[in-house]
């Protein structure tokens, strides 16, 4: 059975609904909010452009890190 949380991410809120458990999604909208609030900081830019890059960012480290 699917579970259902609502996180926020960037000051919005969003709901996450999956098979895992909710502390687990909690980690990851933690992760996804953490790196955009550090790249919206780093390079000036908005929640939209910040979020492609955190995707790029997360693809990367799947690419990388990956079997």
């Amino acid at each position: 059975m699917a579970n259902r949380i609502t996180v926020n991410i960037c000051g919005e809120d969003y709901t996450l609904v999956a098979e895992e458990n909710t502390a687990y999604m909690e980690q990851v909208a933690s992760l996804v909010d953490k790196k955009m609030t550090e790249i919206i900081a780093g390079a000036k830019v908005g929640r939209g452009d910040a979020a492609v890059l955190a995707a790029v960012w997360a693809a990367f480290i799947l690419w990388t890190f990956a079997p």
